[in-house]
């Protein structure tokens, strides 16, 4: 008797099991048995972080918007640390239309942070009316570029968000043919790492659905 490609069977006449229940049954058993490792592949997947704090050379330092106080920390702290003489922010556009004259932009609050450590701070004009994404504020840092050149500048930005900025902001300055060194500063947050943010309602939602 031939049997079909997709069962299984050790004697003739016993039931089939096809290939497909094994395969399926083998899969969850190593996705259990390995789930830490897989998670924390998954968390390492998204960061990379390029400084060298042997080489503090950066034309500037730029904060991307986003979590406002952490991001601006750092700035701050790399900027008194040497590692550059000029700290900017993007300009970006108040999402809030119907509340936008008591709002404030996050560009307004990051100035408000670094005016009281009292940092000198400069600013990236915006393409358009204010930028309302990492990849406008690459398209704003690619223009500014290239009415005042820069050879090497460090972004910072949160953990989770560092991989996908770096690679949008290379994406764009090589379709504008601008050939500044970008690296980039990942915050880590102290109360995750790469084996308990799942467990984490805030590392679940920047990691899980990467807002």
């Amino acid at each position: 008797m031939q049997y079909s490609k997709n069962y299984y069977s050790k004697k003739d006449g016993k039931k089939k099991v096809p290939y497909f229940w094994i395969n399926f049954f083998l899969i969850i058993f190593l996705v259990i048995a390995f789930r830490q490792e897989i998670l924390s592949s998954y968390f390492n997947f998204f960061i990379v972080d390029t400084t060298n704090s042997s080489k503090k050379d950066y034309d500037a330092i730029m904060i991307l918007s986003g979590d406002i106080t952490t991001r601006a920390q750092e700035g701050i702290e790399l900027f008194q640390s040497g590692y550059s003489d000029n700290l900017y922010i993007s300009t970006t556009k108040n999402k809030s239309k119907l509340y936008s004259h008591i709002l404030k932009t996050r560009t307004e609050l990051i100035k408000e942070i670094i005016e009281f450590e009292n940092v000198q701070i400069n600013y990236i004009p915006s393409y358009k009316d204010g930028a309302t994404s990492t990849l406008d504020e690459a398209k704003d840092m690619a223009y500014f570029l290239k009415q005042n050149p820069m050879k090497k500048i460090l972004l910072v930005t949160n953990d989770f968000h560092s991989k996908r900025a770096l690679y949008i902001f290379n994406k764009i300055f090589k379709k504008n043919n601008i050939n500044t060194i970008v690296d980039i500063k990942a915050i880590m947050n102290n109360k995750y790492d790469s084996y308990n943010w799942y467990m984490n309602e805030n590392s679940l939602l920047s990691f899980a659905v990467l807002e």
